[in-house]
């Protein structure tokens, strides 16, 4: 007899539950709703490298910023629209190059504010992205106009604010080499100069410092280089006794 009971009280419960279920028409999944269509892909490859515009650039504004942008949406370039880089020193509207195999925007900019703000504009895709590069640096050794003596090592000091990602050194006698910015010198090794057996010669000693950013809201590879470059002439010559 409870048997019986328990088998009847589970079958009305059931049949109630089902009728709830499906007496309600707003309850119904709407099947004809399209779904959003997803945000497109932005990928962005871009340099941003200053250019010495005189020897011993000891200032930002000694130098130009040149700028190249790779963009791509949903994979393919981003040939219409706008680019643009932001900054204290003004927008640098990029151009377009049709004639790059890879189709990058570019731009030169005087000076180096190291803070700037990159516009991407076009394809469905809005977007700012910021960047902060490395700082400006100058040397203070060996002096501008200074003859160094190629059969000793010659030292090198910088002058800079931050540490920067990577610090590379040259001449050009030698390729570049890592050094570690921290330090802020580095000594030139004898025989990493251009030097002639009974006359002076003259080099250029090359210190380039980047950073290197990764969005990490962009499509994956993204990356954006920055780097400080400046170059000091020497002259190389046994130093009279």
């Amino acid at each position: 007899m409870r048997a019986s009971c328990l088998t009847f009280v589970l079958v009305v419960a059931t049949t109630a539950c089902g009728d709830d279920r499906g007496s309600t028409p707003g309850d119904q999944p709407d099947v004809d709703a399209a779904a959003p269509d997803p945000a497109p892909s932005l990928f962005i490859d871009g340099e941003l490298t200053t250019v010495p515009m005189i020897p011993d650039a000891r200032l930002p504004t000694d130098v130009a910023l040149d700028v190249h942008v790779r963009v791509l949406v949903d994979g393919e370039p981003l040939t219409t629209g706008e680019v643009v880089l932001d900054s204290d020193a003004g927008p640098l509207v990029l151009t377009y190059d049709p004639d790059d195999r890879e189709g990058r925007w570019r731009g030169v900019q005087p000076g180096y504010v190291e803070r700037y703000t990159l516009r991407v504009a076009g394809g469905g895709v809005t977007h700012a992205l910021a960047i902060d590069g490395p700082d400006h640096h100058f040397f203070k050794l060996p002096l501008f106009g200074f003859t160094v003596d190629p059969s000793w090592p010659v030292e090198v000091v910088w002058s800079k604010q931050e540490v920067a990602d990577r610090a590379l050194i040259s001449t050009r006698a030698m390729a570049p080499r890592s050094i570690d910015d921290r330090r802020g010198r580095w000594m030139i090794p004898v025989g990493d100069l251009t030097a002639y057996p009974h006359d002076k010669a003259r080099d250029e000693i090359r210190v380039t410092r980047s950073v290197h950013l990764v969005p990490a809201d962009l499509a994956p590879g993204s990356i954006v280089h920055v780097t400080v470059d400046n170059r000091l002439p020497v002259v190389v010559g046994e130093l009279a006794p």
